[in-house]
């Protein structure tokens, strides 16, 4: 390398061609640059962070190594912890790390600014006007290039194979293509393989850089949105409307995106990139399949919308008239529905490493509340919109996650499927960035006990450098809803998927036992999944499409909540269909080489399964549809939870003697479960079995000593069996661990005590 200070021969016109050919700057005679593999006669040259330029190809005793940067291209910064690791391994070797920044308008503070944020290794420099990058064949970024003491370029191509394609990475890289090239030349070898494919960003358009001018073209005739055929694509009339309502809401400053586009300029930082991620329908993030269902929030883009992004670079990003100009959506700030009823926080923040698999981290939120009260919509604040994907709330039904997190070290546990818990009040509650606060106007509302534990689980993607994670979840008060929903799920099913097998299927179906409105799906599977098929067999025979997903990724899994509701009889079967790819060649596999897949809920294991989320037209259709469902879990092998929950829906429908049975069950299998043993205590008192019913009440008291409740369910049975002076007294020591509670001192009264 051969620094050129700003004060040499050729003065401030350094300044002013930087990143142009030495002969250019000193206005010589332009010749044909010479073949990077070959011995460079005349510098490319790029400035240092304070200005002075420099001759990356000149000789001296050292090889160099050139990465090729952004600050906002998300895969260049998630393979920071790995650049750290090549300049470890470097740093007794004849060898200089550089960070190359091909942004122009990238400056020298934002440069280092990026460098001490993510704990870059190297010098940085910058080639505003790509010259380097032109000459050196580099396209995207994250990429690299391996110079000999020579000049001489030997390498260039991706750091390794970790990225398959810009929206699909590999659970860990299976080779070292940079590093492995790299001791090859320090040894005075050629690399085996000297050019690979690289994956990343997109090197930004420059101004005035494209082929062809802006306002002299006229690309291939398009429709436009109002089915006008436009004779020039431009900025104003056709991008930012597409730009401002599918791209908007997630690429703005403080979210999930890594970059906003707002306004034009954005937009021309990242056309190429746009135009290349649009094309794969990478961007924006949608799966399924049109003709499939009909959603809200569907973000997905039509051919003929595609085709404008890729016309508008062609084109050289033409603006547009000011007449067209609208202004950016303007959103927010804070909580997005304005300020919750209630908030729960974590009381303190959880860091997410700098890299790694996809992290499922669930949080324990007790719930602040005197009373029972309804819940009619939530909203997330994730605390850091950078790494959160997306997250589910649920409510802890047996303890287990309060057990889990006691038992996992710092805030929250780490589970993909984390067991115990159930969706409240019937609702699937799912959140995805941009999501306003979710309201069904289905089900009004659901229930939230004083002594509920609700969980949230987010979905957390490591960005290349550790953050700091502290979510809020803001409540919604409503009013007891005049319905109540439920969920039901299709699959489950047992999977052998073999090593090697690339089209594996697996099937399930369920009757529904009443009639519902179907408003949501939720599929779910992990990284060998390729497609999701559901539809619906109406008893009539005909078929009615529900869901399909080509193309499914495990990182862009979502709710999907339907315009109408879908309207479907009992007797109606609900299919599904999932297609499994273990081979190698599926990029997304977590197994190198592959291995045999079975059902299970960690992230190298398989599921594959759909969350409905319905409403039954009735209290005997929620009932039927209950019964169906545990006694459907139970057939599968599930256990405790799933009886108790049984006995609970024949203890609604009448049959005491069949929730006794139950119960009974649900305790072999967890004989502390108090609410099962309270259950089952006043079952019992019904059936006038009030020794059993004595018995059972006081191993509740004794698992909950300080539950209010058990002790007067234990007043109760004791009354039932004639004990009324023990029954006085279980009482009196309800209202001692509760003065406020109406139905003991309620009882009491009835039995004679005044309180």
């Amino acid at each position: 390398m051969r620094f050129y200070p700003t004060n040499s021969w050729c003065g401030p016109a350094w300044i002013c061609v930087l990143g142009i050919l030495q002969t250019l700057a000193c206005q010589s005679p332009a010749t044909p640059h010479p073949s990077p593999t070959s011995e460079v006669q005349d510098p490319v040259l790029v400035l240092d962070l304070d200005g002075d330029p420099l001759d990356i190809f000149a000789k001296d005793k050292r090889h160099d190594v050139l990465l090729f940067l952004r600050t906002d291209c998300p895969i260049s910064n998630r393979y920071a912890p790995t650049y750290a690791r090549i300049a470890a391994r470097l740093a007794e070797q004849p060898v200089d790390l550089w960070r190359v920044y091909v942004d122009p308008d990238e400056t020298p503070a934002m440069i280092r600014a990026h460098a001490k944020e993510y704990r870059l290794p190297g010098r940085a420099l910058r080639d505003p006007t790509h010259a380097l990058a032109n000459a050196l064949g580099i396209t995207v970024t994250p990429e690299a290039v391996v110079l000999d003491a020579q000049g001489v370029k030997r390498y260039r191509g991706r750091i390794d194979n970790w990225y398959a394609d810009y929206g699909t990475a590999r659970a860990r890289p299976t080779t070292a293509d940079l590093s492995d090239a790299v001791q090859a030349v320090v040894r005075g070898e050629m690399p085996e393989v000297p050019t690979t494919t690289a994956i990343g960003c997109p090197l930004p358009t420059l101004q005035g850089a494209t082929t062809v001018k802006g306002d002299s073209i006229a690309p291939a005739p398009l429709p436009g949105a109002d089915g006008v055929t436009p004779s020039r694509v431009t900025f104003t009339e056709h991008l930012a409307p597409i730009v401002y309502a599918r791209c908007a809401p997630c690429h703005r400053p403080d979210q999930v995106a890594p970059f906003s586009l707002l306004n034009e300029g954005d937009l021309r930082d990242h056309a190429e990139q746009i135009a290349e991620v649009t094309a794969s329908r990478f961007m924006p993030p949608w799966k399924p399949v049109r003709g499939h269902g009909e959603f809200v929030g569907d973000r997905s883009l039509t051919d003929a919308q595609i085709a404008i992004f890729r016309a508008w670079v062609d084109a050289g990003l033409p603006s547009g008239p000011d007449a067209a100009r609208k202004a950016a959506p303007s959103f927010p700030h804070g909580w997005l529905a304005g300020t919750p009823d209630i908030i729960l926080e974590l009381p303190e923040a959880y860091v997410v490493p700098a890299e790694g698999l996809d992290i499922y981290r669930n949080f324990v939120l007790p719930a602040t509340v005197d009373g029972r009260v309804w819940v009619k919509g939530w909203e997330l604040d994730p605390g850091n919109h950078r790494v959160v994907h997306h997250a589910i709330l649920s409510l802890d039904q047996r303890g287990s996650a309060v057990a889990a997190d006691a038992a996992d070290p710092g805030p929250g546990f780490t589970a993909m499927e984390p067991r115990g818990l159930r969706s409240p009040g019937g609702s699937y509650l799912v959140w995805t960035p941009g999501l306003i606060a979710v309201e069904s106007k289905h089900v009004n509302a659901w229930s939230l006990q004083p002594d509920a534990q609700l969980v949230l689980q987010l979905h957390l993607q490591p960005s290349g450098k550790q953050e700091r994670v502290a979510p809020r979840v803001g409540l919604f008060l409503g009013t007891r809803p005049t319905k109540t929903g439920l969920t039901l799920r299709v699959g489950d099913v047992p999977l052998n998927i073999k090593a090697g097998d690339s089209n594996y299927a697996a099937k399930d179906s369920l009757v529904l036992a009443a009639d519902i409105e179907l408003l949501s799906v939720f599929p779910h599977a992990h990284y060998l999944a390729r497609t999701f098929e559901c539809d619906a067999t109406l008893p009539n025979g005909t078929t009615r499409d529900l869901l399909r997903i080509d193309d499914w990724d495990f990182a862009w899994q979502d709710q999907y909540r339907y315009r109408d509701p879908v309207q479907l009889p009992a007797g109606t079967v609900i299919n599904m269909q999932v297609s499994y790819d273990n081979s190698a060649d599926n990029p997304r596999n977590p197994s190198t080489p592959p291995v045999t897949v079975v059902h299970g809920p960690s992230s190298t294991d398989e599921m594959g399964n759909i969350t409905l989320e319905v409403v039954p037209k009735d209290k005997q259709g929620l009932l039927a549809l209950r019964e169906a469902k545990y006694r459907r879990a139970i057939a599968r092998g599930a256990g405790g939870t799933q009886h108790y929950n049984l006995g609970n829906v024949l203890r609604d429908r009448g049959d005491a003697n069949g929730a006794v049975e139950h119960y009974q069950k649900a305790l072999t299998v967890d004989p502390e479960h108090h609410w099962t043993l309270h259950n089952l205590s006043m079952v019992l008192q019904q059936l006038g079995q009030h020794e059993e019913a004595v018995a059972v009440a006081r191993r509740e008291a004794a698992v909950t000593p300080q539950s209010a409740d058990a002790y007067n369910n234990l007043g109760n049975a004791l009354k039932g069996a004639g004990q009324r002076e023990a029954a006085i007294e279980a009482i009196r020591r309800a209202i001692e661990l509760d003065p406020k509670n109406a139905m003991a001192r309620n009882n009491l009264m009835t039995l004679g005590v005044q309180n």
